[in-house]
């Protein structure tokens, strides 16, 4: 999947797509586009992962990307792929999932 490089300082990324599994090595702030166009950053991934509500409103685990009912309910593929860490298609897989989830549980 191709993204977008939002981070002006960035000189790893000179073009405006790049494969969003090699996201920048140097580890910083950089936003990607999520399937509904907005911005999110590795922050908001890493607040996702210590929150201790799902995105369906109910209680979970602390790093856990989504509850045990949700978990549950996702194809395993996708589940191997929430496993990469934020940086390297976690961000990705989480954005797949949800748009699974809402499509198909929610």
């Amino acid at each position: 999947m191709l993204g977008k490089c939002y981070n002006k300082e960035c000189t790893y990324h000179q073009e405006d797509n790049f494969c969003m599994k090699n996201l920048h090595p140097q580890k910083c702030e950089t936003a990607i586009v999520d399937k509904d166009g907005r911005i999110r950053s590795r922050l908001y991934y890493l607040i996702v992962l210590k929150s201790p509500e799902c995105a369906c409103g109910r209680a979970k685990d602390d790093k856990k990307a989504f509850c045990y009912r949700c978990w549950n309910l996702l194809p395993g593929y996708m589940k191997l792929c929430l496993k990469r860490r934020i940086g390297d298609g976690f961000e990705t897989a989480y954005e797949d999932c949800k748009q699974y989830l809402e499509v198909n549980v929610w």
